[in-house]
């Protein structure tokens, strides 16, 4: 038998991105308790299930490593851009199938996209800052095994899968057909829809410090080409970092201006668990500030080994 319920629940996180702080919601009382066990258990799993490597804190350089002590390295160049926001989880729907509970997960973030230009009237500016509103929303599948029927409703159930995340700006005209990962050792995953990407705890990509690992991503033919693709990795609540994909023929990517964007990263030697995203914007985020903000990333987990 499969039963659904849709809980509302709301709770504010820091705007960098840490989701550990959370405020229960008054109106959440009539909730049962496999429902409010789920819910505590996704609260408390947000290294698995956060998407917190999309936010940039502001604009920054198209390629940029944060290392958690508050030190951007970056490369030099005339444009930075990025976003800044508040990440909460808006919607919370669980169905029971048997011994599972299949959680998807609707986060928002919303906030602002700065975007700094040089300022071609101005020989002695260093840039123009311009900054415009920002929506998304982002999406994600969490399946919880239920292993016992204590008293205790939040020790009877394990989280067992997660799946891929999507993030999108309302009504954008952005879409990707697939990414590919491919790990240094021949061992590939290829990802045609991030909610269906569903894999056990213990074979999320598994990845070695220092292994070079190369991502591809097919844009869809009939939907806008992005102006702007960003291979975002390393990303967990305290480190960040993005560079950009090639369309080029040169380096990494094969053929140019086939519409396949190519990217690579080294994993970094810091263990555990971290996401990678595919992260497209439009000319009209980037280069027009009349324009309104318009993205779409998909994200996957991985693990560096212990």
């Amino acid at each position: 038998m499969k039963r659904n319920r849709r809980l509302r629940i709301v709770f504010s996180m820091l705007a960098m991105g840490v989701l550990a702080g959370c405020a229960k919601d008054p109106a959440s009382v009539d909730i049962n308790a496999d429902d409010e066990a789920i819910r505590q258990l996704v609260e408390e799993n947000q290294d698995y299930i956060a998407s917190v490597g999309i936010d940039d804190d502001g604009a920054q350089p198209v390629s940029y490593i944060y290392n958690g002590l508050g030190k951007i390295d970056a490369e030099i160049t005339p444009l930075k851009f990025g976003r800044r926001g508040t990440f909460k989880m808006e919607h919370l729907s669980v169905d029971y199938e048997g011994d599972l509970a299949i959680a998807t997960v609707q986060f928002s973030f919303n906030g602002n996209f700065f975007i700094v230009a040089r300022d071609t009237t101005d020989s002695v500016s260093v840039g123009k800052l311009y900054k415009k509103e920002m929506e998304n929303s982002i999406i994600r599948r969490v399946i919880f095994k239920k292993i016992a029927n204590t008293d205790n409703p939040k020790r009877n159930w394990r989280m067992r899968r997660v799946s891929g995340s999507v993030t999108k700006s309302p009504g954008t005209n952005l879409a990707f057909d697939w990414i590919k990962v491919a790990a240094s050792d021949g061992r590939e995953w290829t990802i045609d829809e991030p909610l269906s990407f569903i894999t056990d705890l213990d074979s999320i990509p598994l990845l070695n410090p220092g292994e070079i690992v190369k991502l591809t991503v097919k844009l869809n033919e009939t939907s806008s080409r992005p102006d702007t693709l960003v291979l975002r990795y390393r990303t967990n609540r305290m480190h960040r970092a993005r560079k950009a994909f090639q369309d080029n023929g040169e380096g990494v990517d094969d053929v140019a201006n086939d519409g396949i964007y190519t990217g690579q990263w080294t994993v970094g030697q810091r263990r555990g668990i971290f996401h990678a995203f595919a992260d497209a914007f439009d000319a009209g985020s980037i280069k027009d500030d009349t324009t309104p903000y318009n993205a779409l990333a998909w994200g996957f987990p991985y693990i560096v080994k212990r």
